[in-house]
């Protein structure tokens, strides 16, 4: 939507200066974001939930594609509470996960554990506005080039975690305000000259003090917001910013297609149901997976 393009500036002056010729790299001016949340270890297929083994092989089927979570997958069912979250995130690695937001309930076992769920990701978990003890607790950003594009993500945790998770557990966090951290993300993605600029916030079009759409209202350059914790279904443009959510507990995974041309990039979402994809295969290693952890709990 507002991005610039750099990489044809690039390729010409490589071209004046080397006197050998340079292939440029080809694409298709495409890349595919599916995305969850909310999943709360709904990660079993059966009536109305997807289940995670087909969310993995959407991903799997496109070299290009990107598989995102905007929080909310550790906690919930037993799958998930019974290791405090370990599991899910040995599963999620499995599936393929580029990256995820911390969801409130990510800091339902207690600092530590987030962090040694963090640890055991092989995947960034973000929250940019998240600080313990005055330092930052999670990654704020990161980069994922695909098919030729750079695509900057950033996380917001909403500040109602403070009050809506174990107290107990929350000694010495602090959650700085959303829309004063996006503009500090966006401002730091726009210096880094990247092609799409993707927020993954926690915060819902509920109840929480700050909602995803109140960022898109107050901080320009966001392209899209993965958005979480409502449990809704967004699909809505504010601000020239698209907001997606897909509801809760694996009913539904968002593809987002990002499409890039000279003029920057557009975003447009289509919502996939269990009954849109029955006719997928689940993905062999993630099924084995979900079938050692039951076996194991």
């Amino acid at each position: 939507m507002r991005r610039r393009f750099f990489g044809s500036i690039v390729l010409a002056l490589c071209l004046l200066a080397s006197p050998m010729p340079i292939q440029a790299q080809e694409n298709d001016g495409n890349v595919t974001i599916y995305h969850t949340n909310d999943m709360h270890g709904y990660v079993t297929e059966s009536e109305g939930v997807i289940g995670l083994g087909k969310i993995a092989a959407l991903k799997a089927s496109d070299d290009d594609a990107i598989l995102v979570d905007a929080g909310d997958a550790t906690q919930g069912l037993p799958i998930a509470s019974l290791t405090k979250g370990a599991d899910i995130i040995r599963l999620m690695n499995v599936a393929g996960y580029d990256v995820m937001a911390a969801g409130n309930h990510e800091f339902d076992f207690g600092i530590d554990v987030l962090k040694q769920n963090v640890a055991l990701a092989s995947f960034p978990m973000l929250g940019a506005n998240v600080l313990y003890n005055g330092s930052p607790l999670l990654e704020a950003q990161t980069v994922i080039q695909k098919d030729g594009y750079r695509i900057g993500f950033f996380g917001i945790s909403t500040t109602q975690t403070a009050t809506s998770t174990n107290p107990e557990g929350m000694q010495g966090v602090i959650f700085a305000n959303e829309i004063e951290t996006a503009k500090e993300q966006v401002a730091s993605l726009e210096a880094q000259q990247v092609d799409a600029i993707i927020a993954i916030v926690h915060c819902g079009n509920g109840d929480a003090p700050v909602t995803s759409k109140m960022i898109a209202q107050g901080v320009d350059g966001i392209d899209v917001i993965i958005d979480g914790h409502s449990h809704s279904q967004e699909n809505e443009i504010v601000n020239d910013t698209l907001i997606v959510q897909t509801g809760s507990n694996s009913e539904a995974v968002g593809q987002l297609e990002l499409t890039f041309d000279e003029e920057g990039v557009k975003a447009q979402e289509t919502l996939k149901t269990a009954a849109d994809l029955v006719d997928v295969e689940p993905l062999a290693t993630v099924e084995n997976e979900i079938a050692s952890i039951n076996a194991s709990q």
